[in-house]
C-alpha cells in the first residue's frame, strides 16, 4: 500500500473518488455538483493536497485536503496558518484500516508541516464544504481523530426537510402583513444590483456569506436570492440553491431589524420557491439556530456535527 496525490493519481481519474467517497461515507449523498464544488469548482482546490491510500490501483482510503489561497480574499490571510480536512474516508472492510488512516495523516501532517501550518481543522471549510464538521455517527472516524489530538472547537447541526405538501403558516401570512405595513418591502434579487448586495452582506455577516450570497445570483435564469428592503436600504437576505441546488441559505438580518419576524418571512419566502421548482428532500446546513428552524415543518432528520482541530506541533 502506497500514498499518492491525486494529481499522481491523475485528474482523469477524479470520478473513482467521488464514487469511493459515495460508498464508504455512509451517512452521506455526494452527488456530482457537489463534488464539482468540493473539488474543481473550489479555487482554493489542489490536487496534490489530496491524498489516496493505493494497493494494486485500488483506493482503500482517501483524505482530501485544502488550504485557503485565493477566495474568499478577505480571509486569506486571517487563515494562512490553518489547513482543513474536507473529508477523510477508509474502507473499513480491510484489515489494516487503522494502519491506512495513520499513514494518510501522518503523511499530511508532513506536507502541512512543511508549509509552515499551525493548526488542522476538520471538515468547516466555508464555503466549499460537504459537511461543517464530523457526524457524531461517523463514530471510528471521531474516536481515532480525538485519539491523535483533535479537540472539539465548536458543534452545529444540518437539517433535512421533506417539502412535500410546504405551505406557508398563516402566521407567516400575518408576519409578512405586519411588516409591510411598516414599509419593509420583500422581493426577489435583481440582477445588476450584486455589489450594492455583496457590500452590506460583507459588512454585516463577513466574506463568506458574501461570497454564498453572489453564488445565488449566477443561478439559472433569476437570482436565487431573497431581499427585505426598508425604502433602498438591505435590511435583510435569504438564498437558496446557492451551494448546491438542494441547500437552503445563507440568511441574515440586521441587528437593528431583528425581532420583526423578517428572517422568519424570507425563510418560508425561500422554501416556497425551492418548492414551486420541485425540490424535495432539502438541506438546511451548518447552523446553531436550533428554534428558528424547528418551525419549518417536517424535518426528517438532524444532523450532529463536532468542529475538530489539531495544533500542528
Amino acid at each position: 500500500m502506497e500514498v499518492i496525490t491525486l494529481k499522481e493519481y491523475g485528474m482523469d481519474r477524479i470520478g473513482e473518488l467521488q464514487r469511493f467517497l459515495n460508498l464508504h461515507l455512509s451517512e452521506d449523498a455526494i452527488d456530482d455538483e457537489l463534488f464539482n464544488h468540493i473539488t474543481r469548482g473550489d479555487p482554493n482546490f489542489n490536487p496534490e493536497l489530496v491524498l489516496m491510500a493505493v494497493e494494486d490501483d485500488k483506493i482503500l482510503g482517501v483524505l482530501l485536503g485544502v488550504e485557503r489561497t485565493k477566495e474568499p480574499k478577505e480571509a486569506v490571510e486571517k487563515d494562512k496558518v490553518s489547513a482543513w480536512i474536507k473529508a477523510l474516508a477508509i474502507d473499513l472492510s480491510v484489515k489494516e484500516k487503522d494502519h491506512i488512516l495513520e499513514k494518510l495523516l501522518n503523511e499530511y501532517l508532513e506536507i502541512m508541516k512543511g508549509k509552515g501550518k499551525e493548526v488542522i481543522r476538520y471538515a468547516d471549510f466555508a464555503s466549499w464544504y460537504i459537511f461543517p464538521g464530523l457526524d457524531l455517527r461517523y463514530e471510528y472516524y471521531l474516536l481515532r481523530l480525538l485519539k491523535r489530538g483533535f479537540k472539539k472547537v465548536g458543534e452545529c447541526v444540518d437539517y433535512e426537510v421533506d417539502l412535500l405538501g410546504f405551505r406557508v403558516p398563516n402566521r407567516v401570512e400575518e408576519l409578512l402583513k405586519r411588516n409591510q405595513e411598516r414599509g419593509i418591502i420583500f422581493r426577489r434579487g435583481e440582477r445588476g444590483e450584486e455589489k450594492r448586495v455583496a457590500e452590506w452582506i460583507l459588512e454585516h455577516f463577513g466574506p463568506f456569506w458574501k461570497y454564498e450570497a453572489m453564488m445565488a445570483y449566477t443561478r439559472g435564469e433569476r437570482p436565487t436570492i431573497w431581499l427585505a428592503l426598508k425604502g433602498e436600504e438591505v435590511i435583510g437576505f435569504s438564498c437558496y440553491s446557492a451551494l448546491h441546488k438542494d441547500w437552503f441559505g445563507p440568511i441574515g438580518v440586521d441587528k437593528r431589524a431583528r425581532g420583526l419576524g423578517i428572517g422568519t418571512v424570507l425563510l418560508f419566502k425561500s422554501l416556497e420557491d425551492m418548492r414551486s421548482i420541485g425540490r424535495r428532500i432539502i438541506r438546511i446546513p451548518w447552523t446553531s439556530h436550533l428554534f428558528f428552524y424547528t418551525q419549518v415543518p417536517r424535518i426528517v432528520r438532524v444532523r450532529h456535527y463536532w468542529q475538530l482541530a489539531l495544533e500542528v506541533k
